[in-house]
């Protein structure tokens, strides 16, 4: 990871009010609230994040009409390129969110800023 890409992850880290730190392949990984992550990575000059928005096990009736209403939802967002996608014990729901974003810090805070947003809001309406 170039050090340009580690101070722009070092400015989000600041602006935001979270804890960023690297993996085992050097992708950042920022922890909301402690306990909910989003990797970051730039691939080809696009920034790509991925995002945990919460445990579902108790909120998922047996047909799943929630997972049909969030799905929706998610899918009907002006960012696109969301999805709805459960675990292999199904029992997750993630929020997956590709943008595409130049690489200047302040441009990649506002993208981050605007979905750590919509994060929120969904973890709201699953919590």
């Amino acid at each position: 990871m170039s050090q340009y890409i580690k101070q722009q992850i070092l400015f989000l880290s600041k602006q935001l009010g979270i804890d960023v730190f690297l993996d085992d392949k050097q992708q950042a990984i920022l922890l909301i609230d402690g306990v909910h992550p989003i990797s970051i990575r730039l691939v080809d000059g696009v920034w790509q994040f991925h995002a945990m928005i919460c445990y579902a096990s108790d909120v998922m009736d047996s047909n799943g009409i929630y997972k049909k209403i969030l799905s929706v939802n998610i899918s009907e967002q002006e960012y696109g390129g969301g999805g709805l996608c459960l675990d292999e014990s199904a029992n997750a729901i993630l929020y997956i969110l590709n943008p595409t974003c130049n690489d200047h810090a302040e441009d990649l805070y506002n993208k981050l800023n605007g979905f750590v947003n919509r994060v929120d809001a969904i973890r709201e309406m699953v919590l």
